[in-house]
């Protein structure tokens, strides 16, 4: 299969395979989690897209865009060029500066980094034919709870494909 990935703005984040690394599997005696083979390969499956930018994401529980607010830790880039919500009722997209494509034939399943928790927040999941859609790869994530805050730190991983 043939992954091609253009980088289509300045801002662009990075993208770095899977990081195999999750700090609750470091906190255990032992790092014993690690010794479960499936957890740790699937931990490095894929490619991660980094957040250039540290993010606070509040949502007070309403149903439009207007109830979410993305505040970020730089001027630069934009938070708009990083997050916001297409979808409202407390979902955030994060926009990943790059276009992808695949030969025919092919899927992309993005997700967010597997076995990586992250409190208030839960990543959604979508299976994208990029051959036939030519289009900027996106990954949406559902906001659980009403007043929720969640932290994101740079450099964090936003999405993972594989």
């Amino acid at each position: 299969m043939r992954f091609d990935c253009y980088k289509i703005h300045d801002w662009a984040p990075e993208i770095v395979p899977g990081q195999g690394r999750r700090a609750w599997m470091d906190a255990f005696q032992d790092r014993h989690p690690y010794r479960c083979l499936p957890l740790t390969m699937a931990n490095c499956t894929g490619w991660e897209v980094l957040c250039p930018v540290g993010l606070t994401i509040e949502w007070d529980g309403g149903l439009l865009e207007a109830a979410i607010k993305i505040t970020g830790d730089e001027p630069w880039p934009p938070v708009k060029n990083i997050a916001d919500s297409h979808f409202r009722r407390g979902i955030v997209t994060f926009h990943t500066g790059h276009l992808f494509r695949t030969e025919p034939g092919w899927r992309v399943w993005a997700m967010g980094p597997p076995n990586e928790p992250k409190d208030g927040i839960y990543p959604l999941q979508g299976l994208i034919d990029i051959a036939e859609e030519k289009s900027r790869l996106q990954k949406a994530l559902d906001k659980w709870g009403d007043d929720v805050f969640v932290f994101w730190e740079f450099d964090s991983g936003v999405v993972l494909r594989s």
